[in-house]
């Protein structure tokens, strides 16, 4: 793959803005960045299949994911670790 110089350039910029340094957003006082886990992380993160995934999403037992592009979905890490610990309270009680 052959690069040009402004591409190398605007992907180190890319990842310069989205290194774990940055921490907070820009204008945000000390807020912290949202993190965004695409289907593969969700799976890992969950046990959950693909197919179970979607199928809670349309039933309302499982967060909705967030659109980040025209044909790309993510979820919010915080509303997955929400819906985990759910799952451990209900079981402790």
């Amino acid at each position: 793959m052959n690069m040009t110089v402004l591409e190398m350039q605007k992907i180190t910029e890319l990842i310069a803005l989205l290194s774990p340094q940055q921490g907070t957003r820009p204008g945000a006082s000390g807020e912290p960045v949202k993190k965004f886990l695409r289907l593969p992380a969700v799976i890992a993160a969950t046990g959950k299949s693909r197919s179970n995934t979607l199928r809670a999403v349309k039933v309302k037992t499982f967060p909705a994911p967030v659109h980040i592009g025209p044909r790309a979905i993510a979820w919010d890490s915080d509303d997955l670790a929400t819906w985990q610990q759910e799952r451990i309270d209900a079981r402790q009680t």
